[in-house]
């Protein structure tokens, strides 16, 4: 009979922590919705600039991204001790 009891607690907690959740994902009634920011027209690299092995060489530079910048002069920096161990 305890076993029953506890059970019907548990569930009781997890059916009001889901409709509390759940209430959350609400929008209230004065939300509007954001303008993205896109640009007018896409840009496409020509193909003699795609085709360039230096662009190639180290392409994750396009990012301007300093994280992913840093990675790939770690790899560049590896890369001949790796190719050496193999």
């Amino acid at each position: 009979m305890r076993l029953k009891h506890c059970f019907w607690d548990v569930a009781g907690a997890g059916l009001s922590l889901f409709l509390l959740f759940l209430s959350g994902c609400t929008v209230g009634p004065d939300y509007t919705r954001p303008e993205p920011n896109v640009p007018g027209q896409w840009s496409v690299a020509t193909l003699a600039e795609a085709a360039d092995p230096a662009v190639l060489q180290q392409w994750w530079t396009t990012f301007d991204d300093a994280s992913l910048t840093n990675m790939g002069a770690c790899t560049a920096y590896w890369k001949p001790l790796y190719e050496a161990l193999q």
